[in-house]
């Protein structure tokens, strides 16, 4: 997903706070139902929250699995990512990084609220290690790959 699905930047405001029970991300991405598209579908980048949930719903239909439990079983236990997790309670809390919010004088601590419609991953810090080292070597074969088919393409 590179963000030009021509879906407003300002759809994040549309994102319900709530947590499980209160709120689905079906419910999220019906909020976006009537909002008329900033530019054609593949013509712009333009970043837009609400994208990954629209992946996200497009997942849970395609599965008919949660969609943190199948990137949970698919994904991240495959990966070796044990510590990585889509929601914490208020006893894990200390378990990641506290949240920064930028101000006029500086940056202060922040507790995010939970939006649970809007579904997106917290890490611990080893997992981010694994992350990268495993995004490393994605994109080495992906370098790879083009540099040889670049070279087939010339003989």
């Amino acid at each position: 997903m590179d963000h030009s699905s021509g879906i407003p930047v300002w759809t994040i405001s549309v994102i319900p706070e709530g947590s499980e029970g209160e709120i689905t991300l079906e419910e999220t991405v019906r909020r976006i139902a009537d909002v008329k598209l900033a530019h054609a579908p593949g013509e712009v980048y333009e970043y837009a929250t609400i994208n990954y949930d629209v992946l996200a719903l497009i997942i849970e239909e395609v599965t008919g699995k949660k969609y943190e439990d199948y990137i949970t079983g698919t994904v991240l236990n495959n990966a070796g990512m044990d510590e990585s997790f889509f929601r914490i309670s208020d006893s894990d809390r200390q378990r990641i990084f506290p949240g920064r919010k930028a101000g006029f004088f500086g940056t202060r601590q922040y507790n995010a609220p939970t939006y649970y419609g809007n579904t997106a991953a917290g890490c611990h810090r080893i997992d981010h290690l694994r992350f990268f080292i495993i995004l490393s070597h994605f994109i080495y074969a992906i370098h790879f790959y083009y540099k040889r088919r670049r070279w087939d393409c010339k003989g």
